[in-house]
């Protein structure tokens, strides 16, 4: 952006600027120039707007306004009438009769609809071994671990009193045992 010196305050200004921001004077000549003339050309007066056009330009400059206005104004008035029904509820009965609920839905002839279903039999293979039953609930499909295997040793005479130690109880099913080898194969 290039600047000029205005001739009459002698400040930097555009140089495409017609008159000076400061004094407004024509900046080349220096000249004080009236700017009415040039408002008008470059921004034209609006003619006068009848009643009914110049309330519709008024909405119109303020929509937010208006529509606050409006809205606030509708929900006092559903407020209102939710009052003096509220109120004129509350004051006056009916001289009607009350309907009995047997009227209204009759459930004498539903019959199937409210009789209870009866449970299937739920056959599961676990035969009473809880962990199988873990097994089979976590893993579908998975056979249960094979027991560990008794160690039997024997380090020498138990002290007189004393009871050998018992055997742990074995854990998945029963396996029958297995016949030893034969070094002669």
């Amino acid at each position: 952006m290039k600047t000029i010196e205005c001739r009459s305050c002698r400040r930097q200004i555009d140089e495409l600027a017609r008159l000076c921001p400061y004094c407004g004077a024509n900046p080349v000549t220096g000249e004080k120039i009236d700017p009415a003339p040039l408002l008008e050309k470059h921004f034209p007066k609006k003619a006068e707007l009848p009643a009914r056009e110049s309330i519709l330009e008024f909405v119109r400059q303020r929509q937010n306004i208006v529509v606050g206005v409006v809205v606030g104004t509708v929900f006092l008035l559903a407020l209102g009438l939710h009052q003096v029904i509220v109120q004129r509820n509350a004051k006056t009965t009916s001289d009607i009769p009350a309907i009995p609920l047997t009227d209204l839905t009759d459930l004498s002839n539903a019959g199937a609809q409210n009789q209870q279903v009866a449970i299937p039999p739920l056959n599961f293979g676990y035969e009473g071994d809880s962990k199988t039953v873990r097994t089979l609930l976590m893993e579908p499909g998975a056979v249960a671990p094979p027991p560990p295997p008794v160690e039997t040793t024997t380090v020498g005479p138990t002290p007189a009193g004393s009871v050998p130690p018992a055997a742990s109880p074995q854990i998945g099913p029963v396996r029958p045992a297995q016949p030893a080898p034969s070094p002669g194969r």
